[in-house]
């Protein structure tokens, strides 16, 4: 998500592997904080507001879009997992004030007017309380792809 493009950032970490040599990393996925997108949606559309894509959370790539850019980058033997973790909450303020604490921001982001922003929060955290919730806390979800490659011999 800090790259401007898979296919870009893959291209130039295959130009500078020498060849056999292996990339090994981990990145979020597209199920990272489906819950918040979605509670947004929700509160967006309680209110008549059409949201741009990406407004509320990262626009993040899948398994199969990141095998694609990786294989187009000339990588081989290309493995990937996919796991999904569960971070817990008192409440969703204090879900949000921890992305904030970790330096979460959206660069898509658009301000609404402050009244109409602040409605949307209000009916997010309330869709978002009463849905995502387990045990008395919310929780939020991290898809996170771990994967190995090599840059195939000229």
């Amino acid at each position: 998500q800090w790259f401007t493009t898979l296919a870009d950032s893959f291209a130039w970490i295959n130009r500078v592997l020498t060849p056999g040599g292996r990339l090994v990393f981990a990145t979020l996925g597209r199920g990272t904080l489906a819950e918040l997108k979605e509670s947004y949606r929700e509160a967006a559309g309680r209110m008549g507001i059409k949201l741009a894509a990406g407004r509320y959370g990262p626009s993040l790539q899948g398994e199969a879009e990141l095998v694609n850019a990786l294989e187009l980058a000339g990588m081989d033997e290309i493995t990937t997992e996919c796991r999904t973790k569960h971070e817990y909450f008192p409440s969703c303020q204090a879900f949000i004030r921890s992305l904030k604490a970790r330096g979460a921001n959206n660069p898509n982001f658009r301000p609404m007017s402050f009244a109409t922003e602040r409605r949307l929060m209000s009916l997010m955290s309330e869709t978002y309380e009463r849905r995502f919730t387990a045990d008395g806390r919310i929780y939020a979800s991290y898809e996170v792809i771990f994967c190995s490659c090599r840059k195939g011999k000229p």
